[in-house]
């Protein structure tokens, strides 16, 4: 038996694909309305909000811009990642515009349900003008979508999931640590080509990514870390007072990841903030992996690029450290995003353009420190293509860069009173005058070649794998 497959709805007969995207749409009003007349029903409006925010904006796009049969992966991330485009950029549209006709809280649940509710019918009435005629759907083997290795890697989320619940309320790890055993396990089966087959390889990745982030992130009722104390801080001051304040001189504030976007999701899903910043941030960060093993398969093979990915999703950094950062987790989104489009031969140039400018800038209103990172390896990484590799981009031009470095440059200058600016100007004056003070002088380097001795085994072969990556 086979199925319409959902991770290629652009493709699907345009008037099934309105249908699916319109039912969506009624069915987040009716979850709504039974939660106002008082009959809460658990889950069903986060769940159907969920999809509703994270992929009905996106895969309207794909269809206007008609990027068809892209393969699952590329139709899924670019579907999410334009989807937080669109909300940042509708919410900051609605920030800086409705308090002039009067809305002072444009923030907040009934403004944004009709903004979103009109940019989507907008959308799908450019959609049918545009792509109308389009129609090669794909289709999903029922008997391959419940085969065992399938199944098997679905039960590592729920392990968990229901692990963390056994830690919160009966401080009990035992299902956690066999997650880990389990997920060791997947890496030994595709490392000696058993049990799981290739086509399998991408599930594996997202699957056991998604697992290592919530089995952190799920611990405890409470946010942990040090720079989403702040950033909740922030998003809590937009909640609470229906307008995002630009003016406020912080780097926190500066971004919409972590102010405007959050508190779009926790309105229209009525969630806390907090378990906005534990489920649903992890649960998009949880494509980088996955983007990155679409990339590295490209230029080697699809074992090499998984045991990649395993090797990146292992270091205690990415499912611990940044999740307390979640203004990184988004631009690293769209820094995945610009990797993607960018080694996609089949685009063409004006469509490639387009997602370039919308992902490059995703990343400059998510983090200051990544945008300024990319501006400086962006304009790097152009003269060595052009004046040593002789390349030309269809994508990575030098309009694309300057127009990045000028929107960057820009955002910061006058989003919270240009404090994001301001940082990195005196970061820059730091390490230019600490080149000639400290780092010429010996005894500010002999920090370099202590060697801890004193400290356990394992914690010195850990600090020895860092050095190694």
């Amino acid at each position: 038996m086979q199925i319409d497959n959902p991770f290629q709805i652009n493709d699907w007969v345009i008037e099934k694909f309105l249908k699916v995207v319109l039912a969506i749409q009624l069915a987040m009003w009716g979850a709504i309305g039974i939660d106002a007349i008082g009959l809460h029903i658990p889950i069903i409006r986060q769940l159907i909000g969920c999809i509703y925010l994270s992929f009905i904006p996106g895969i309207l796009i794909l269809r206007i811009l008609k990027l068809h049969k892209l393969g699952n992966i590329e139709t899924l991330l670019y579907t999410v990642g334009l989807s937080i485009a669109t909300l940042m950029f509708t919410g900051f549209f609605m920030n800086m515009v409705y308090p002039f006709f009067g809305i002072s809280g444009p923030i907040s649940l009934l403004p944004l349900m009709i903004t979103i509710n009109v940019v989507v019918l907008g959308l799908c009435v450019l959609c049918y003008a545009r792509d109308r005629d389009f129609s090669d759907p794909s289709f999903i083997n029922v008997g391959e979508v419940l085969s065992p290795p399938v199944l098997f890697l679905c039960l590592i989320p729920f392990m968990a999931v229901f692990g963390t619940y056994l830690v919160n309320f009966h401080h009990n790890n035992i299902l956690l640590m066999l997650m880990i055993v389990v997920i060791a396990l997947v890496a030994l089966l595709i490392g000696f080509n058993k049990f799981i087959p290739k086509k399998l390889y991408p599930l594996a990745v997202f699957v056991i990514t998604i697992a290592l982030l919530y089995h952190k992130s799920l611990i405890s009722m409470y946010l942990w870390g040090w720079d989403i104390q702040s950033e909740y801080y922030f998003h809590k001051l937009v909640e609470i007072n229906g307008f995002w304040d630009y003016t406020i001189s912080a780097n926190y504030n500066s971004v919409l990841s972590s102010t405007i976007f959050p508190t779009i999701y926790s309105n229209i899903l009525n969630l806390e903030g907090t378990w906005i910043f534990k489920i649903i941030y992890p649960f998009h960060f949880a494509l980088v992996p996955l983007g990155l093993y679409h990339v590295f398969k490209k230029q080697t093979d699809e074992k090499i690029a998984f045991l990649s990915i395993f090797y990146f999703i292992s270091l205690f950094t990415f499912y611990t450290e940044v999740l307390a950062l979640v203004k990184q987790q988004m631009a690293e989104i769209f820094y995945m995003l610009l990797i993607c489009v960018m080694l996609n031969k089949n685009m063409d140039s004006f469509k490639g353009k387009a997602l370039y400018i919308v992902f490059g800038f995703g990343i400059v209103m998510s983090h200051y420190g990544t945008t300024y990172l990319y501006m400086l390896f962006s304009i790097v990484a152009f003269v060595i293509m052009v004046c040593i590799l002789k390349y030309k981009s269809k994508v990575f031009t030098q309009g694309a860069i300057l127009l990045f470095t000028v929107f960057g440059l820009s955002w910061y200058m006058y989003t919270s009173s240009s404090s994001a600016f301001n940082t990195i100007v005196h970061l820059g004056d730091h390490i230019v005058n600490s080149i000639f003070t400290e780092f010429l002088n010996p005894e500010a380097s002999q920090a370099l070649t202590i060697v801890e001795s004193e400290k356990p085994l394992l914690r010195n072969v850990s600090r020895i794998l860092y050095y190694i990556s």
